[in-house]
């Protein structure tokens, strides 16, 4: 960690994490634009605007002692719920702020599992905090893209083949 990075738990303390403002779109777009597949912030911008209308989606912004310092959409997948965008402030990465935020994002999926599509450069991050990989594709520019999964562990159920037997 270098002399100038705060501390996790300090980083934590001074963090915010709420519903994105209408107002505040464009700033939460060129924020987003490196995680969305072309790179571009009218991409992030064509996400956000698309979540905003879309059901049961919820676009959180992350600040730091009132500063954006990331940002993630989060949208219900079939059975799970998807982290469909992700960023954190370039400069501020590599200081635990994104682990805190995909903790945020998990506890506001409860028991539902998560899936992150990430491409080669985030997928040691996604790998590091838990996620596992169980998809690969091409996307638009050719680049390999990630499916990675997370899922709350539950109870375990009985199958009955730890009970002694009980036939006399």
């Amino acid at each position: 960690m270098s002399d100038n990075a705060t501390p996790p738990s300090e980083t934590a303390a001074n963090l915010d994490v709420r519903l994105m403002e209408p107002a505040e779109l464009d700033e939460v777009a060129e924020l987003l634009a490196d995680a969305t597949s072309e790179g571009a912030v009218e991409s992030a911008r064509n996400a956000l605007e698309s979540h905003q209308q879309a059901q049961g989606a919820a676009i959180f912004i992350v600040t730091l002692a009132g500063d954006l310092a990331g940002a993630y959409i989060m949208a219900p997948a079939q059975m799970s719920v998807e982290v469909a965008l992700f960023a954190v402030r370039k400069d501020l990465r590599r200081r635990g702020l994104g682990r805190i935020i995909m903790q945020d994002a998990l506890r506001r999926a409860g028991h539902r599992p998560m899936v992150v599509e990430t491409g080669e450069a985030t997928m040691p991050f996604f790998t590091a905090i838990g996620f596992k990989k169980f998809g690969r594709r091409k996307g638009p520019n050719g680049e390999v893209r990630y499916r990675v999964g997370w899922h709350t562990p539950g109870q375990r159920m009985s199958t009955g083949a730890d009970q002694p037997d009980q036939r006399s």
